[in-house]
C-alpha cells in the first residue's frame, strides 16, 4: 500500500479500512499552542513532525446549565495559599441556591472539587426543574480546528457525557450513596442530560455540521467513573450503555464515527463499547493500571474498533530509557490492525517537567516512530 497522508491514515482506522501502517498519537497536541514550560518545546516540535495529529473543537455547551447560565451564576475567589485559591461558584436554581467550591492552582497544577453543588437529593431536583436555555449551535470553533489540523490529522468534535455531567455534580461518595437510596433520580438525570446532548446534535447537524465536513467524528470522557471499582457494570450498563448508544446511532446515521476515553479496567466493557457502536476505544491500560492486554483487547474488539494506548504516563514520567523501547516494542508488537499508538493521558499535564519526562517524552515520538516506519 502507498504511504497514506496522517489524516487518511486516522479516517481508514476510524472506518475500519485498511491502513499502511499504525497511528502514533501524543494526546493533547495542536498546532500553534501555548506551551506550558520551555521544556515542551523540543517534544512540540517533534510531535508536529511525526505524530497523527487529533485535534478538536466545539461550540459552547453543557447538559446541566444551558445557555446563559452565567446570569444565574456568581463567582468568587478566596486566596488560599501561594499557589492556591478557592473559585467558589453559586448556582441560582430558581427555588435555591447551590455552592461549589473548587481549589485551583495559580500555576498550572490540577485543580480539585472541594464541596460539589449537589449535597442531597433535593439540591439534585433542584438543578432539574430548573430553566434550560439550550446552547446555538455555532460550527466556527470546529471548522477552524478542521482548518489548523489539515492533512496532519483529523480534529473531533468535543461533546460532554450525559452519566458523568452527572457525577460532576456530586461527586464518587454521594453517586455511591444515591445509588442505593435514589438511584430513579439519578436515572431521570442521566435521561434528561442525555435529551439534551440528543437536540444539541441535532441541532449541529441541522446546521450542516455533517455536510460541511467530508470526515465528522464527536468524542468524550466519562465512562470510567461507571466501571468497577467505582460502580458495578449493571450500573455502567443503565448509565452509560443504553443512552450512549442512543447518541451513538444518531451519530452514525449521520455519516459520523465516535472516539470515547475510558481509563481503568476495562476488560469486561471492550465488548459493550463494540456493541454500542464506539469506532475507537482510548486508553486500553495494561495492568496493573488495567486489566487487559493487547492481544487480549484486539481478540475481544474483534475488528469492530479501533483502540488506542497502551503506554502509561507515569512510565514516561519514571521510566528509564529501556523500559519506554520495551513499551513501545510490546505495544506495537501486540496490537492488531487498528491501533494508535499513543499515551494514557495529555503530555503536558505537569507544569514544570523533571528532564526525565522530557527525554521520555522525545524518546517515545522518536523510536515509536522508527519502529512505525519499518512497518
Amino acid at each position: 500500500m502507498n504511504v497514506l497522508t496522517k489524516r487518511e491514515r486516522l479516517i481508514r482506522l476510524f472506518k475500519g479500512e485498511e491502513a499502511d501502517r499504525p497511528a502514533i498519537k501524543l494526546w493533547s497536541l495542536r498546532r500553534g499552542q501555548q506551551l506550558p514550560h520551555e521544556d515542551y518545546r523540543l517534544v512540540y516540535e517533534l510531535g508536529m513532525r511525526v505524530t497523527d495529529i487529533f485535534d478538536g473543537g466545539a461550540c459552547p455547551f453543557d447538559c446541566v446549565f444551558g445557555s446563559g447560565s452565567d446570569k444565574k451564576t456568581r463567582i468568587e475567589r478566596r486566596p488560599f495559599s501561594d499557589e492556591w485559591e478557592d473559585v467558589i461558584t453559586y448556582f441560582d436554581t430558581g427555588r435555591k441556591v447551590l455552592k461549589q467550591v473548587f481549589r485551583s492552582s495559580t500555576v498550572g497544577k490540577p485543580g480539585y472539587v472541594m464541596e460539589h453543588f449537589v449535597k442531597d437529593e433535593d439540591d439534585l431536583s433542584a438543578i432539574l426543574e430548573a430553566p434550560y436555555e439550550p446552547f446555538p449551535a455555532d460550527l466556527s470553533d470546529y471548522e477552524q480546528a478542521v482548518r489548523r489540523v489539515a492533512d496532519d490529522g483529523v480534529a473531533l468534535y468535543d461533546l460532554p457525557h450525559p452519566a458523568y455531567s452527572m457525577y460532576s455534580l456530586m461527586g464518587s461518595e454521594k453517586l455511591a450513596w444515591m445509588t442505593l437510596e435514589s438511584i430513579e433520580l439519578l436515572d431521570r438525570a442521566v435521561e434528561i442530560f442525555s435529551a439534551r446532548l440528543q437536540t444539541h446534535l441535532k441541532n449541529l447537524l441541522d446546521a450542516g455540521l455533517a455536510k460541511r465536513n467530508e470526515f465528522l467524528a464527536f468524542g468524550w470522557v466519562g465512562p470510567e467513573l461507571f466501571i468497577p471499582p467505582l460502580l458495578s457494570p449493571e450500573h455502567f450498563d443503565r448509565f452509560c450503555t443504553a443512552p450512549d448508544k442512543a447518541l451513538i446511532d444518531l451519530i452514525h446515521e449521520a455519516g459520523a464515527y465516535t472516539w470515547v476515553h475510558c481509563h481503568g479496567k476495562v476488560r469486561d466493557f471492550i465488548g459493550r463499547f463494540a456493541r454500542m457502536g464506539v469506532d475507537m476505544l482510548n486508553p486500553v491500560e495494561p495492568p496493573p493500571m488495567g486489566d487487559v492486554s493487547l492481544v487480549e483487547a484486539f481478540e475481544i474488539a474483534g475488528g469492530r474498533m479501533a483502540l488506542e494506548g497502551n503506554i502509561e504516563i507515569g512510565e514516561i514520567m519514571t521510566a528509564p530509557p529501556e523500559r519506554v523501547r520495551y513499551l513501545v516494542d510490546r505495544a506495537l508488537g501486540e496490537c492488531g490492525d487498528r491501533f494508535v499508538l499513543g499515551l494514557t493521558t495529555g503530555h503536558m499535564e505537569v507544569p514544570e517537567p523533571p528532564a526525565r519526562f522530557i527525554e521520555n517524552l522525545l524518546l517515545f515520538l522518536n523510536y515509536g516512530y522508527e519502529r512505525l516506519m519499518k512497518w
